[in-house]
């Protein structure tokens, strides 16, 4: 599936805009998915979040996955490490540390598969079969860079 990998769930979004729920839903070349999709790997979860949002309806149970996704980021990114930093010194606190970021590695892991999940229902709900995904990645893997 393009957009259910193994990619990590901020990479996952950012592919997923760059293909499936792009505003143009024409046809674009290598060389412009190449471009679209480092412009979408530069952004922010928050800001592929955003792109998301404008791009269609989101279930609300995704969407419920999205704001948990978002608000567990910025907090591993900008306040885990400080708020542990005493724990952090202490062997049995690091081994605490570990649970908890493998915890993390499966929420994300899970928020990766919704993200997944709901391409597949709007990619039915809208008549995309996987052979004409299929199809579609062979022309852009093949088209002239």
């Amino acid at each position: 599936d393009v957009c259910s990998s193994d990619l990590g769930f901020e990479r996952t979004l950012a592919l997923c805009l760059a293909t499936v729920y792009r505003h143009e839903p024409t046809r674009i070349t290598r060389r412009e998915f190449r471009r679209l999709l480092e412009s979408n790997y530069q952004k922010t979860l928050g800001q592929l979040v955003s792109k998301l949002r404008q791009s269609v309806a989101i279930p609300g149970d995704l969407e419920e996955t999205l704001t948990g996704a978002l608000e567990k980021r910025n907090w591993l990114t900008h306040s885990y490490f400080w708020e542990r930093a005493v724990t952090f010194c202490k062997e049995d606190g690091q081994q605490t540390m570990i649970s908890e970021l493998k915890l993390a590695v499966d929420f994300f892991d899970r928020a990766d598969a919704s993200v997944g999940r709901a391409l597949r229902d709007w990619r039915t709900k809208h008549g995309i079969t996987e052979e004409m995904v299929e199809a579609e990645k062979k022309k852009l893997l093949n088209d002239t860079p």
